[in-house]
């Protein structure tokens, strides 16, 4: 998922992976307009009943800000079809119940979604996930590649990816 976003923002999108699990997947940094996105990836490995079934503890959902992308988990990685969504439309849309004392959100959707389904809106090619990530400030068709000054015997070792979380 985070090469796919790279290489579809035409690097746009820097993607900050978390030392410790308090909840996100990732950071994104998004260059167009200096924004930071927290992220969490869900993901299942069978349909039911032709859906993507979620069910999420709720103490897991830690930022209504922080962007979700869900879907269907293949040979591949993630399927051709995500949802993304904030996590606070995700917890407005879904179903909030208490399994056994623990409270859960539960989500359905179909990778083949028809008009008039709540998820539709939120439904993304793979494809086009970065798209959606730029908030449509720009359409990555618009954007400049960058220009890539470091060759590869330049590049700093495993510590940069700390500096830069650390940095963050």
């Amino acid at each position: 998922m985070w090469r796919d976003l790279i290489q579809q923002s035409r690097g746009m999108l820097h993607v900050f992976l978390p030392l410790l699990d308090n909840g996100l997947d990732a950071v994104i940094h998004r260059l167009t307009d200096g924004e930071y996105i927290p992220v969490q990836v869900k993901s299942r490995d069978s349909l039911q009943s032709g859906s993507v079934e979620l069910v999420i503890l709720a103490e897991s959902l830690v930022d209504d800000q922080a962007m979700m992308i869900a879907g269907l988990l293949t040979d591949a990685g993630l399927g051709p079809m995500l949802l993304v969504v904030d996590e606070g439309t995700f917890k407005q849309l879904d179903s909030h119940n208490v399994y056994r004392g623990i409270e859960i959100y539960e989500a359905g959707f179909s990778m083949n979604p028809i008009e008039g389904t709540r998820w539709k809106p939120y439904l993304v090619p793979r494809s086009e996930v970065a798209t959606r990530l730029l908030g449509g400030q720009l359409s990555v068709s618009e954007l400049e590649p960058l220009e890539v000054t470091l060759k590869a015997e330049d590049r700093h070792s495993d510590w940069l990816g700390f500096l830069g979380e650390s940095e963050v």
